[in-house]
């Protein structure tokens, strides 16, 4: 993989022809933008160029962040196009020059002379240009009128409905886990650093392992209990998420908590990735830590039923 990025008046350029470029956010890289990279795979074979993908550093493009977070890092992303067979990344920080930007700037001084693009693709919601209002026809037209080929795919649905980031944080956010991972053909997941917390899963009888989620844009699900999948040290353990205020100990701060079943060890100052699998309660406040043990001991066994059939 080969990234590209920086300042795209600057950096964001390449000697090298044939690029054929799949354009927008990204965030996700749901089923819809899995189709686009496949939709530049198979123009860069017919075209003997390369597929990639234009898109935006995340810390910087904050139009696009909704305060719900991210559903992928710029790292993330960067990850997943490689696993779906993008060879290269252009990604541009969103700077004023950029945002400024006319429509037919873009296309000439972006796609056509910085990136040397023989073919892009795009999604039939597709905006660009200052203020967002050139849309994917304007791009066709414009890229005919520079040599581009363009190609907008159909919009992909799923329930009836456009398979969209926005529909995906939604799904998240209620804790919808099942409809959030059709749409995204893969389990969501976020990964951060194990650090101290208060102890109450420990002295209910389940240590639980706090996570520090490296990026504070990054979408956390909503609150509840979760089955979960968690990657430790190379080694993959089935995982009872908690994310809340802990209502039985009088709240406080929103916390992610995971009890890694069949785990014992140090693990402070370790990093662990979550995959999310079902959500199977919603936060509840207990009159007694005896109430609260039991039920975690419920939660756990359902957890266990609930990844069974989910190994890999």
């Amino acid at each position: 993989m080969r990234v590209i990025k920086g300042d795209p008046a600057l950096q964001i350029k390449t000697q090298e022809p044939g690029a054929c470029v799949m354009i927008g956010y990204l965030d996700g890289v749901h089923v819809g933008h899995q189709m686009l990279a496949q939709k530049v795979i198979d123009l860069a074979k017919e075209k003997n160029g390369y597929p990639s993908a234009f898109t935006f550093n995340g810390k910087l493009y904050t139009k696009n962040i909704p305060s719900r977070g991210m559903l992928t890092t710029s790292h993330e992303k960067i990850e997943l196009l490689e696993e779906k067979g993008i060879e290269t990344v252009f990604l541009a920080d969103f700077t004023d020059w950029l945002r400024d930007m006319t429509d037919e700037d873009f296309v000439r001084t972006i796609l056509k002379d910085n990136i040397k693009a023989s073919a892009v693709a795009v999604g039939p919601t597709f905006t660009f240009g200052r203020g967002g209002k050139a849309g994917a026809k304007e791009l066709r037209n414009l890229c005919l009128k520079n040599g581009i080929d363009c190609v907008i795919i159909p919009q992909v649905t799923i329930g009836d409905e456009p398979v969209s980031s926005s529909r995906i944080r939604n799904y998240l956010y209620a804790g919808d886990i099942f409809e959030a991972n059709v749409l995204l053909g893969r389990r969501y997941f976020l990964t951060g650093t194990i650090v101290s917390g208060a102890m109450v899963g420990r002295s209910l009888g389940f240590p639980t392992a706090n996570l520090d989620v490296s990026n504070p844009l990054k979408l956390i699900p909503g609150g509840g209990v979760y089955a979960c999948f968690g990657h430790l040290e190379g080694v993959k353990y089935e995982c009872a998420v908690s994310i809340g205020n802990r209502p039985t100990f009088l709240g406080g701060d929103n916390s992610l908590e995971a009890h890694i079943l069949d785990y014992s060890g140090l693990i402070y100052g370790k990093e662990l990735k979550l995959e999310f699998v079902a959500k199977i309660r919603d936060q509840i406040q207990f009159e007694s830590k005896e109430k609260l043990s039991l039920q975690i001991s419920k939660d756990v066994i359902k957890i266990r039923e609930i990844l069974e059939g989910q190994h890999e």
